[in-house]
């Protein structure tokens, strides 16, 4: 059996500016400069998109690279991961806690 790794993600707001302006700046590069190599900032901003993940409350993401288990994202939030990762939603229930009766 394995150990369960808890694994801190990126955040998402802050990869989603930077993806914004690598995206629509390579596009402007190549509209309104005729920059040709601006493509591969619009490559780039179009395969960040790939990283983002939205962890809702009761739910974790299970991150698996290639075959291998490199962790569980637990918190809830907006958050942004390597694009190779696959992302495996799972739902999770703790009960609920019940007072003792006397």
């Amino acid at each position: 059996m394995t150990n369960e790794k808890n694994f801190v993600p990126y955040s998402g707001f802050l990869f989603l500016l930077l993806t914004f302006v690598f995206f629509f700046g390579g596009l402007f590069l190549i509209i309104a400069l005729k920059q040709i190599w601006a493509a591969v900032l619009v490559f780039i901003g179009g395969f960040m998109m790939g990283g983002f993940i939205i962890v809702n409350p009761n739910e974790a993401n299970v991150l698996v690279l290639f075959g291998d288990y490199r962790g569980t994202i637990k918190q809830n939030g907006f958050f942004w991961v390597n694009p190779f990762y696959s992302k495996n939603k799972i739902f999770v229930f703790y009960g609920c806690k019940q007072k003792k009766q006397q």
